[in-house]
């Protein structure tokens, strides 16, 4: 996957989309962040502007362990739902809100695809599994350069390789992912996802 683009791209991602369109105002999202901000580095912490969006996401929205629930809203729902709602189906969920608000304070931010490396194994060498494995980042142009965020996890990346991510630490017991897809809206429901993540996979290659 191509690297970002330090000027074309930061404009294009600072754009709202349908399901990523903006449903609190600017300042209400910057008073928030800036209150957890400040509080943070008064009392000693080392805290950026991109933590304490995460926290303020975390404190408003619950992980959902309800299956039906999940079923029914995965890939489906529009930020503003999403928030609604008070639930998440999980970290795409979280991704959505997340590129939302940072693009309202200013941060150009990406939806990025993500395939799980042992899933992406199978794939490939056409073995059999029941479920797609993946999970999803954003990029944010924070502070003159691309950073990887995990907001379900409230990690930030200072430096990742967007052919191949290595964390240093694990999601669902996996710490190696593999981008193939980067979007400015999010644009696949919950019906053509498993599809069309199989179909953008088949043009990845194990590195």
């Amino acid at each position: 996957m191509e690297k970002l683009n330090l000027t074309t791209d930061v404009n294009l991602y600072l754009e709202h989309g349908e399901v990523l369109a903006p449903f609190l105002s600017d300042e209400f999202i910057k008073e928030k962040v800036d209150i957890d901000f400040n509080a943070k580095n008064n009392m000693g912490f080392k805290q950026t502007k991109l933590d304490s969006l995460m926290a303020y996401i975390a404190h408003k929205i619950m992980f959902s362990e309800d299956r039906d629930f999940k079923s029914e809203n995965k890939f489906n729902r529009t930020a503003k739902q999403i928030w609604e709602s008070g639930k998440s189906t999980g970290c795409s969920d979280y991704a959505i809100l997340f590129t939302v608000f940072a693009r309202q304070l200013g941060y150009a931010t990406t939806i990025l695809h993500t395939a799980e490396e042992g899933w992406l194994r199978k794939l490939l060498n056409n073995e059999d599994f029941s479920i797609c494995n993946g999970h999803f980042f954003c990029e944010c142009f924070f502070e003159g350069k691309w950073v990887l965020v995990d907001p379900t996890n409230r990690r930030v990346l200072v430096d990742y390789n967007c052919d191949k991510i290595k964390l240093n630490y694990l999601v669902n017991k996996s710490d190696v992912f593999y981008p193939y897809l980067r979007e400015k809206d999010f644009t696949l429901s919950g019906k053509e996802y498993t599809n069309l993540m199989k179909n953008y996979c088949f043009n990845l290659k194990l590195i």
